[in-house]
């Protein structure tokens, strides 16, 4: 954690008090050591982020006083990720990476090989969690915007509903389709957008398209293709959903930011 977030109704009076089971008090009294009158870094989910000075540490948690908050929000990269629904761990795991890297949104989809289960896990029945488990990975890059989560029944419907933009640079992941590019020099600002090598694409959003642990069906790579994705793959190797993530963001990253 890099940043403390709150929302505002944990501000009474310009105070903030956090009992000792809270593992942002936790993180202060173990991982910072704060002591009073020291400041830590703060902000309001999806609000202005700044300092505090530690007002009281003790059995019964953390005080925090005197909240300065003159920095914006953090800025999202205009990236979307769209995710075949993995075994819920697995993807709580992949929130919080997808919101440590600045997606600006997530959208989980029921694949036609995904576990028909999974999207009425206990997961998705907890709206707080699953805000966590993004403010979670705001605080890890120190930011304080979170990226907007939905949820879509199939792929049809995520991709009429969706309100993707038709200038966005869409991107298929998907193993041994016919004609896919390597996703490192497919993500290049050139090839990308066929703009001179360098040049910036961050005024375009773009779509990445992961299956879950056994992929897209035959028919919904049709369907991303007629769409207009890209294919694109990861070398000969099947990785893991959230390695295949982690992968995308670093390159998809390096393509927004024109790097």
């Amino acid at each position: 954690m890099n940043r403390a977030l709150f929302l505002p109704e944990e501000i009474q009076d310009g105070v903030v008090r956090l009992p000792r089971s809270d593992r942002r008090a936790e993180h202060i009294r173990s991982v910072l050591r704060a002591a009073v009158g020291d400041r830590v870094q703060v902000g309001m989910v999806n609000g202005q982020r700044g300092e505090a000075e530690v007002g009281a540490v003790d059995r019964s948690g953390v005080v925090l006083r005197r909240l300065l908050l003159p920095q914006p929000p953090d800025v999202l990269y205009p990236i979307t990720l769209q995710l075949g629904h993995p075994r819920p761990i697995v993807l709580r795991r992949i929130l919080k990476d997808a919101a440590t890297a600045g997606f600006c949104r997530i959208d989980i989809i029921r694949s036609q090989l995904g576990e028909r289960s999974y999207m009425e896990s206990s997961l998705w029945q907890d709206e707080r969690q699953l805000q966590e488990l993004l403010v979670l990975g705001a605080e890890q890059a120190g930011g304080s915007r979170i990226p907007e989560l939905r949820r879509f029944w199939s792929l049809d419907r995520c991709l009429q509903k969706g309100g993707y933009p038709d200038t966005a640079l869409r991107f298929l992941l998907h193993p041994g389709v016919p004609g896919s590019l390597d996703l490192s020099a497919a993500c290049t600002p050139a090839s990308a957008s066929g703009s001179k090598p360098g040049s910036s694409t961050d005024c375009r959003e773009v779509l990445v398209a992961i299956g879950s642990e056994r992929g897209w069906s035959e028919g919904e790579v049709q369907q991303f293709l007629h769409a207009g994705y890209r294919p694109v793959g990861l070398g000969d190797r099947i990785l893991r959903t959230e390695t295949a993530v982690q992968w995308a963001i670093s390159r998809l990253i390096c393509l927004v930011s024109g790097n």
